[in-house]
């Protein structure tokens, strides 16, 4: 593939159909324009760089998993800008100290085995859709995706994390 080549009208659309498609399906509740601009930036590195390593994969596959990971990195980085303090966060300050999150607190660096395991029986004990809650937040998915695939609407799912809320502080207190 020529690097220098200037893209035909019919290699843009192309490239910006794939671009689209990757944009809709990774990069939901992302800033669309965010999205497109980064995902042509790793479309471009992916087009420059695909030469050095063109045994691994053919080229869209290649291209697919560099804007695959930029739309991973703007998601990572977007979920970190999210405010601890939101009304709505499971990751308020401890009351006591203002000083530690909840999260700090429940999921600790270092990973202690113990509390991990009474952490998760005691969310398990909570219900199958809290339990369900926890699980998709840990695993940093948005309040759109989990409400999406837990069928709630907005009110339910709100009412739900409130209340997951109340029951971790809960837990705080008798751990």
């Amino acid at each position: 593939m020529n690097n220098k080549k200037k893209l035909s009208p019919l290699e843009y659309r192309q490239v910006q159909k794939f671009i689209d498609k990757m944009c809709r399906h990774y990069g939901k509740n992302l800033d669309q324009e965010e999205c497109q601009s980064e995902s042509w930036c790793a479309y471009w590195e992916a087009r420059t760089f695909y030469p050095q390593y063109q045994g691994c994969c053919d080229f869209w596959t290649y291209a697919f998993l560099k804007i695959k990971n930029k739309l991973d990195l703007i998601r990572q980085t977007r979920n970190q800008r999210i405010s601890g303090e939101s009304p709505f966060s499971l990751n308020p300050m401890v009351a006591d100290t203002q000083k530690e999150a909840v999260e700090i607190v429940l999921f600790p660096i270092q990973g202690d085995f113990t509390n991990g395991v009474m952490l998760w029986d005691y969310a398990y004990r909570l219900g199958w859709i809290k339990h369900q809650i926890m699980r998709r937040l840990s695993l940093r998915e948005t309040d759109e995706e989990i409400m999406q695939s837990l069928h709630l609407n907005l009110y339910e799912y709100y009412r739900i994390k409130q209340e997951l809320r109340q029951d971790l502080q809960k837990y705080l207190e008798i751990s």
